[in-house]
């Protein structure tokens, strides 16, 4: 009942191709990211979004990502 309530990005070829161009980039520059978090930075980019998250300096490291803290806002703990 929760997944049909839920709004999803699907991984696209979008998705796939911004992966590898992150990946590439970060590992051209010594500056490795899990996975996991290049898939969530690649969604964002693929859907042209802004990654709201509290981990701002490792995501800042993406080239075209656009990053919120969302400490910064004023419903933020």
């Amino acid at each position: 009942m929760l997944l049909e309530e839920l709004i999803r990005a699907e991984w696209t070829d979008a998705v796939s191709v911004a992966f590898g161009e992150i990946k590439a980039s970060l590992e051209s520059r010594g500056a490795r990211l899990e996975d996991f978090d290049i898939a969530i930075a690649a969604h964002a980019l693929a859907h042209s979004a802004i990654l709201v998250t509290d981990n701002v300096s490792q995501m800042g490291r993406i080239q075209g990502l656009r990053v919120e803290n969302w400490r910064d806002h004023p419903s933020g703990s």
